[in-house]
């Protein structure tokens, strides 16, 4: 069984799962585990692993909106990490435009 000693390969190995599609409930799950790993590579202050953790983070809050609360509940223990996530947010996403009325 691959991944059975280790919760992230565990992560890993279901993400072979059929049921993993953008917006799914198992998609939604998964993110919401990798965003608690992803915080604290993003503070461990190393600029590489920071940015691409940062990146990972902001991944996660795409596909599940329960991940805003999750942050809410670890960014004071994970400042370093929260700036670096919100710098990235504005420097990396800042040319999106704004939600328009349709």
């Amino acid at each position: 069984m691959v991944g059975a000693s280790c919760g992230v390969f565990t992560i890993a190995a279901s993400a072979f799962s059929s049921d993993l599609y953008p917006g799914s409930k198992s998609m939604k799950q998964v993110g919401q585990h990798i965003l608690n790993y992803a915080i604290k590579a993003a503070g461990e202050g190393v600029p590489e692993l920071s940015k691409e953790s940062s990146d990972i983070f902001i991944w996660c809050l795409t596909q599940n909106l329960e991940c805003y609360n999750q942050w809410d509940a670890l960014y004071i223990e994970n400042l370093e990490a929260s700036v670096t996530v919100l710098r990235n947010l504005f420097v990396e996403h800042s040319t999106v435009d704004p939600p328009r009325e349709t």
